[in-house]
Protein backbone atom coordinates (compact mmCIF):
# COMPACT_ATOMS: atom_id res chain seq x y z
CA UNK A 1 0.00 0.00 0.00
CA UNK A 2 1.15 3.49 -0.82
CA UNK A 3 -0.09 6.41 1.28
CA UNK A 4 -0.27 9.88 -0.20
CA UNK A 5 -1.00 13.21 1.44
CA UNK A 6 -0.98 16.64 -0.11
CA UNK A 7 -1.62 19.71 2.01
CA UNK A 8 -2.73 23.15 0.87
CA UNK A 9 0.73 24.61 1.36
CA UNK A 10 3.13 21.76 1.98
CA UNK A 11 2.60 18.02 1.81
CA UNK A 12 4.21 14.61 2.10
CA UNK A 13 4.10 11.39 0.12
CA UNK A 14 4.94 7.74 0.59
CA UNK A 15 5.01 7.20 4.35
CA UNK A 16 4.72 3.62 5.58
CA UNK A 17 4.46 4.71 9.22
CA UNK A 18 1.83 7.46 9.00
CA UNK A 19 0.61 8.09 12.55
CA UNK A 20 -1.67 10.55 14.32
CA UNK A 21 1.43 12.40 15.54
CA UNK A 22 2.69 12.98 12.02
CA UNK A 23 -0.76 13.98 10.78
CA UNK A 24 -0.87 16.49 13.62
CA UNK A 25 2.48 17.88 12.47
CA UNK A 26 1.14 18.19 8.92
CA UNK A 27 -1.97 20.02 10.08
CA UNK A 28 0.09 22.21 12.38
CA UNK A 29 2.47 23.44 9.70
CA UNK A 30 -0.27 23.97 7.11
CA UNK A 31 -2.49 25.82 9.59
CA UNK A 32 0.51 27.85 10.69
CA UNK A 33 1.48 28.84 7.15
CA UNK A 34 -2.10 29.62 6.18
CA UNK A 35 -2.61 31.93 9.16
CA UNK A 36 0.66 33.86 9.27
CA UNK A 37 1.73 36.91 7.27
CA UNK A 38 5.12 37.44 8.91
CA UNK A 39 8.26 35.43 7.96
CA UNK A 40 8.83 33.98 11.44
CA UNK A 41 8.22 30.32 10.65
CA UNK A 42 11.69 29.06 9.65
CA UNK A 43 11.91 26.67 12.60
CA UNK A 44 8.40 25.35 11.89
CA UNK A 45 9.30 24.45 8.31
CA UNK A 46 12.51 22.70 9.31
CA UNK A 47 10.85 20.83 12.17
CA UNK A 48 8.16 19.64 9.77
CA UNK A 49 10.70 18.41 7.20
CA UNK A 50 12.95 16.72 9.75
CA UNK A 51 9.96 15.07 11.48
CA UNK A 52 8.70 13.77 8.14
CA UNK A 53 12.12 12.35 7.27
CA UNK A 54 12.43 10.70 10.69
CA UNK A 55 9.05 8.98 10.14
CA UNK A 56 10.29 7.52 6.88
CA UNK A 57 8.29 9.82 4.60
CA UNK A 58 9.42 9.49 0.99
CA UNK A 59 8.99 13.07 -0.19
CA UNK A 60 8.00 16.60 0.76
CA UNK A 61 6.26 18.96 -1.67
CA UNK A 62 5.85 22.72 -2.00
CA UNK A 63 3.25 24.56 -4.05
CA UNK A 64 3.81 27.59 -6.28
CA UNK A 65 2.17 30.99 -6.43
CA UNK A 66 3.90 34.29 -7.15
CA UNK A 67 0.96 36.50 -6.18
CA UNK A 68 -2.60 35.96 -4.96
CA UNK A 69 -5.53 38.22 -5.86
CA UNK A 70 -7.15 40.04 -2.96
CA UNK A 71 -10.60 38.73 -3.93
CA UNK A 72 -11.50 35.15 -4.82
CA UNK A 73 -11.71 34.57 -8.57
CA UNK A 74 -13.79 31.39 -8.27
CA UNK A 75 -11.44 29.69 -10.73
CA UNK A 76 -9.89 27.07 -8.48
CA UNK A 77 -10.45 23.70 -10.20
CA UNK A 78 -10.14 21.48 -7.12
CA UNK A 79 -13.09 22.57 -4.93
CA UNK A 80 -16.79 22.16 -5.68
CA UNK A 81 -17.56 25.87 -5.53
CA UNK A 82 -14.29 26.87 -7.28
CA UNK A 83 -13.18 28.87 -4.22
CA UNK A 84 -9.47 28.99 -3.36
CA UNK A 85 -8.85 27.72 0.20
CA UNK A 86 -5.99 30.07 1.11
CA UNK A 87 -6.09 33.53 2.63
CA UNK A 88 -4.66 36.08 0.13
CA UNK A 89 -2.03 37.00 2.72
CA UNK A 90 -0.76 33.43 3.03
CA UNK A 91 3.05 33.67 2.74
CA UNK A 92 3.69 31.14 -0.01
CA UNK A 93 7.46 30.81 -0.17
CA UNK A 94 9.35 30.24 -3.40
CA UNK A 95 9.26 26.43 -3.70
CA UNK A 96 12.75 25.82 -5.07
CA UNK A 97 14.47 28.19 -2.65
CA UNK A 98 12.57 26.59 0.24
CA UNK A 99 13.37 23.05 -0.91
CA UNK A 100 17.03 23.99 -1.19
CA UNK A 101 16.86 25.23 2.39
CA UNK A 102 15.24 21.96 3.50
CA UNK A 103 17.83 19.96 1.54
CA UNK A 104 20.60 21.52 3.63
CA UNK A 105 19.06 20.12 6.84
CA UNK A 106 17.96 16.68 5.59
CA UNK A 107 19.64 13.74 3.87
CA UNK A 108 17.02 11.26 2.60
CA UNK A 109 13.64 12.83 1.96
CA UNK A 110 12.92 13.71 -1.67
CA UNK A 111 12.07 17.28 -2.57
CA UNK A 112 9.21 18.04 -4.96
CA UNK A 113 7.19 20.89 -6.39
CA UNK A 114 3.42 20.50 -6.29
CA UNK A 115 3.45 22.12 -8.74
CA UNK A 116 5.69 24.68 -10.49
CA UNK A 117 3.54 26.70 -12.90
CA UNK A 118 5.70 26.24 -15.97
CA UNK A 119 4.58 29.24 -18.08
CA UNK A 120 5.65 31.69 -15.34
CA UNK A 121 9.39 31.05 -15.73
CA UNK A 122 12.06 30.95 -18.40
CA UNK A 123 12.57 27.21 -19.07
CA UNK A 124 16.37 27.43 -19.26
CA UNK A 125 16.57 29.18 -15.90
CA UNK A 126 14.08 26.74 -14.39
CA UNK A 127 16.04 23.76 -15.74
CA UNK A 128 19.12 25.26 -14.06
CA UNK A 129 17.24 25.75 -10.78
CA UNK A 130 16.10 22.12 -10.67
CA UNK A 131 19.53 20.78 -11.73
CA UNK A 132 21.14 22.79 -8.96
CA UNK A 133 18.66 21.47 -6.40
CA UNK A 134 19.31 17.91 -7.60
CA UNK A 135 23.09 18.34 -7.31
CA UNK A 136 23.01 20.02 -3.90
CA UNK A 137 20.54 17.45 -2.51
CA UNK A 138 22.48 14.50 -3.96
CA UNK A 139 19.74 13.43 -6.36
CA UNK A 140 16.56 14.10 -4.37
CA UNK A 141 14.70 16.57 -6.63
CA UNK A 142 11.22 15.85 -8.03
CA UNK A 143 9.92 18.16 -10.76
CA UNK A 144 6.16 18.64 -10.53
CA UNK A 145 4.91 20.96 -13.28
CA UNK A 146 1.58 22.26 -14.48
CA UNK A 147 -0.04 24.79 -16.81
CA UNK A 148 -1.62 26.86 -14.04
CA UNK A 149 -5.19 28.02 -13.45
CA UNK A 150 -5.15 31.51 -11.85
CA UNK A 151 -5.81 34.03 -14.64
CA UNK A 152 -4.97 37.06 -12.48
CA UNK A 153 -1.50 35.68 -11.81
CA UNK A 154 -0.85 35.30 -15.54
CA UNK A 155 -2.06 38.87 -16.08
CA UNK A 156 0.26 40.31 -13.42
CA UNK A 157 3.24 38.36 -14.80
CA UNK A 158 2.50 39.35 -18.40
CA UNK A 159 2.01 35.76 -19.59
CA UNK A 160 -0.75 34.66 -21.97
CA UNK A 161 -3.42 32.75 -20.07
CA UNK A 162 -5.06 31.38 -23.21
CA UNK A 163 -1.72 30.01 -24.48
CA UNK A 164 -0.68 28.40 -21.20
CA UNK A 165 -1.07 24.81 -22.45
CA UNK A 166 1.04 25.44 -25.53
CA UNK A 167 3.68 27.28 -23.48
CA UNK A 168 3.78 24.44 -20.96
CA UNK A 169 4.46 21.86 -23.68
CA UNK A 170 7.18 23.98 -25.30
CA UNK A 171 8.91 24.70 -21.99
CA UNK A 172 8.71 21.07 -20.90
CA UNK A 173 10.37 19.97 -24.15
CA UNK A 174 13.16 22.48 -23.59
CA UNK A 175 13.80 21.37 -20.03
CA UNK A 176 13.94 17.71 -21.03
CA UNK A 177 16.35 18.60 -23.85
CA UNK A 178 18.70 20.44 -21.50
CA UNK A 179 18.74 17.60 -18.98
CA UNK A 180 19.47 14.98 -21.65
CA UNK A 181 23.16 14.39 -22.42
CA UNK A 182 22.61 13.33 -26.03
CA UNK A 183 20.07 16.00 -27.00
CA UNK A 184 21.91 18.88 -25.33
CA UNK A 185 25.15 17.94 -27.09
CA UNK A 186 23.58 19.15 -30.35
CA UNK A 187 23.10 22.69 -29.04
CA UNK A 188 25.55 25.49 -29.81
CA UNK A 189 25.97 26.18 -26.09
CA UNK A 190 26.57 24.09 -22.99
CA UNK A 191 24.22 23.54 -20.08
CA UNK A 192 25.75 22.41 -16.80
CA UNK A 193 25.37 20.94 -14.32
CA UNK A 194 23.21 18.10 -15.48
CA UNK A 195 20.98 16.50 -12.83
CA UNK A 196 22.48 13.69 -10.77
CA UNK A 197 19.42 11.52 -11.44
CA UNK A 198 19.59 9.71 -14.76
CA UNK A 199 18.26 9.94 -17.36
CA UNK A 200 16.41 12.88 -15.79
CA UNK A 201 14.88 14.33 -12.68
CA UNK A 202 11.46 12.60 -12.41
CA UNK A 203 8.80 14.84 -13.95
CA UNK A 204 5.27 14.82 -12.54
CA UNK A 205 2.60 16.48 -14.68
CA UNK A 206 -0.02 18.10 -12.47
CA UNK A 207 -3.74 18.29 -13.08
CA UNK A 208 -6.95 16.27 -13.27
CA UNK A 209 -7.90 17.12 -16.86
CA UNK A 210 -7.63 14.96 -19.96
CA UNK A 211 -5.09 17.46 -21.31
CA UNK A 212 -2.87 16.91 -18.27
CA UNK A 213 -3.09 13.14 -18.68
CA UNK A 214 -2.28 13.41 -22.39
CA UNK A 215 0.67 15.67 -21.56
CA UNK A 216 2.01 13.11 -19.09
CA UNK A 217 1.71 10.33 -21.68
CA UNK A 218 3.26 12.41 -24.47
CA UNK A 219 6.31 13.34 -22.43
CA UNK A 220 6.65 9.97 -20.68
CA UNK A 221 6.03 11.58 -17.31
CA UNK A 222 4.08 10.72 -14.17
CA UNK A 223 0.63 12.16 -13.52
CA UNK A 224 0.22 14.18 -10.33
CA UNK A 225 -3.48 14.37 -9.44
CA UNK A 226 -4.35 17.15 -7.04
CA UNK A 227 -6.59 17.51 -3.99
CA UNK A 228 -6.15 14.22 -2.15
CA UNK A 229 -7.11 15.37 1.32
CA UNK A 230 -5.87 12.45 3.44
CA UNK A 231 -5.18 8.96 2.15
CA UNK A 232 -5.21 7.60 -1.34
CA UNK A 233 -4.61 3.94 -2.19
CA UNK A 234 -2.90 3.48 -5.49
Amino acid sequence: MRILFLGDVVGISGCSKLTSNLLNEIDKINNFLRSQAEPDYIDEILNFAITAENYGVESIWMQDHIILPKTDTKQYPYTKDKSFPLNPKTPILDPLVTLGFIASKTSKIKLGTSIIVLPYRNPIILAKNFSTLDVLSNGRALCGIGAGWLEKEFEVLGVSYSDRGKITNEYLEKIKELWNEDKSSNLDYTFEPKPIQKPSIPIWVGGNSQLAIKRAVKYLSLIHIRRCRRRLRC
